[in-house]
């Protein structure tokens, strides 16, 4: 059994963030993912102070406690400027900073994709046009090609259950929706557009042999990717 629990689009929200790590002590819980936009607020002096006071103080108590691997990819809220504060946390051995490279989780690879297609937000730092999150997802086909992966992918995938808005159009991206059809991950995580599950009714979907996850934002969720065959919401 390889049980894992995800949460996605914390903005910052420490009580969430407690109920995550507490839920997370439970002896059948393998591993932590989790798929950005983990900082409050839009500031990078904001996000600092909460990544330095809190964020990595958690991270560093968990391991100490836990001994559990904690996977993390940044969400385009999360300004690029505190990229370094992770990348120092992955180095100290507190968290797999996934964004852009691979950590290995039992018999699987771990990888993690932080860009998402262009909106209309005013923060554009993770923000690739289509074509370019293609070069990106065909680069990362040749790097995994052959390894069982679980991808952490902030954007969802176009034209499915787990890209749509409030007035039920698709947002997500192409590029990535055609990756993991083309690439096959055993399983992928998603996040980005909170209201998707509540508009579609349905927070996972099978994309070929792949199942894609968008629980929405703060939502605590375990499965056991060894079997991919139920979703527990824990909170």
């Amino acid at each position: 059994m390889m049980k894992i629990i995800y949460v996605t689009d914390v903005h910052g929200d420490t009580a969430t963030y407690e109920s995550l790590f507490k839920m997370a002590m439970d002896k059948s819980i393998k591993a932590v993912f989790i798929g950005g936009d983990t900082c409050p607020g839009f500031n990078s002096i904001i996000q600092k102070k909460f990544l330095s006071s809190y964020m990595i103080p958690r991270l560093r108590k968990f391991s100490k406690k836990a001994k559990k691997p904690v996977y993390i990819i940044m969400g385009n809220d999360d300004l690029a400027a505190n990229k370094g504060i992770y990348e120092k946390a992955d180095k100290e051995g507190l968290c797999h900073f996934v964004s852009g490279k691979e950590a290995k989780l039992g018999n699987y690879t771990v990888t993690g994709y932080t860009f998402i297609n262009p909106t209309p937000f005013i923060l554009k730092d993770w923000e690739k046009g289509e074509e370019e999150i293609k070069k990106d997802m065909e680069r990362l086909a040749v790097r995994v090609k052959g390894r069982k992966l679980i991808c952490l992918f902030h954007a969802p995938p176009f034209g499915t259950h787990l890209d749509v808005l409030h007035d039920g159009s698709h947002v997500g991206s192409i590029a990535i929706a055609e990756f993991i059809k083309n690439a096959g991950p055993c399983m992928t995580f998603h996040g980005h557009i909170h209201e998707s599950p509540m508009m579609s009714g349905v927070i996972a979907e099978k994309l070929g042999e792949t199942l894609s996850i968008n629980p929405g934002s703060r939502v605590i969720m375990a499965i056991d990717i060894d079997k991919a065959d139920e979703i527990e919401i824990l909170g």
